[in-house]
């Protein structure tokens, strides 16, 4: 427990040591690590060792319990905010680790390995988003585009899967807000235009989806949208 201890400390105050594989093995030294913790419960370092014993062997809620009673006051808490972040997005709680990695980057601005994990999960919201929305999780998508926007204003992604989260929330005139924004500040973004009018559509405002659709039919880039617009403006032409 000894070297254990003294290797996290090391690793916690950014020194970089060898970690034997036998380490933090066997529940006596989480109990041991435990005991120190109760009895000094201010001592942030310890606790972070404990929530990284729970860590590593696999119990998630435990770590991220321990994680969470750190004082933020700790030498080095930005190695807490990034341990938060990866459990959360390990558990597919990408708004949470989001947050806690942009969190990284607000504690230390030296830490880099924070903005990286934050510009990594940027990188992959339209990947990852859609797979969100279509389990049931449009929430979350929600406040993941909203922390984006608050540090992105304008980012196309961050405005368009925003939409589609309120959108599949069935609240249709936040969705409709968010996608004029969009396409105000996007103009050739043909996905952006055609969820706009579907949202216009959707939420009782048919008349003015047309519009959308025929501009959408007369100057999309992308031929296979210029089609789904065409068809859907003969389909309201047609009523």
């Amino acid at each position: 427990l000894a070297l254990s201890t003294w290797l996290r400390y090391l690793e916690l105050n950014g020194v970089a040591a060898p970690f034997p594989p036998n380490a933090y093995q066997g529940e006596y030294v989480r109990a041991m690590a435990r005991q120190i913790v109760e009895q000094h419960p201010a001592l942030g370092e310890m606790r972070y060792n404990l929530a990284k014993a729970y860590e590593e062997a696999g119990q998630v809620d435990q770590a991220k319990a321990q994680y969470l009673l750190i004082p933020p006051q700790t030498r080095h808490y930005e190695l807490v905010l990034n341990s938060l972040g990866t459990l959360h997005e390990q558990a597919d709680h990408l708004d949470s680790a989001y947050f806690y990695y942009s969190q990284v980057q607000v504690e230390s601005a030296d830490a880099q390995y924070g903005r990286r994990n934050r510009e990594r999960l940027l990188q992959g919201l339209s990947q990852l988003a859609p797979p969100l929305i279509e389990r049931g999780q449009a929430p979350q998508v929600e406040t993941w585009c909203r922390q984006v926007l608050d540090q992105y204003p304008g980012h196309r992604d961050g405005l368009f899967l925003l939409a589609v989260a309120l959108f599949a929330q069935g609240r249709y005139t936040e969705s409709i807000a968010v996608n004029q924004r969009l396409v105000e500040v996007h103009p050739g973004f043909g996905e952006g235009r055609l969820q706009l009018a579907n949202a216009l559509e959707s939420g009782g405002r048919p008349a003015e989806a047309v519009p959308v659709y025929r501009e959408l039919v007369a100057g999309g880039a992308d031929p296979a949208l210029r089609e789904v617009a065409r068809q859907r403006l003969q389909h309201l032409e047609r009523r």
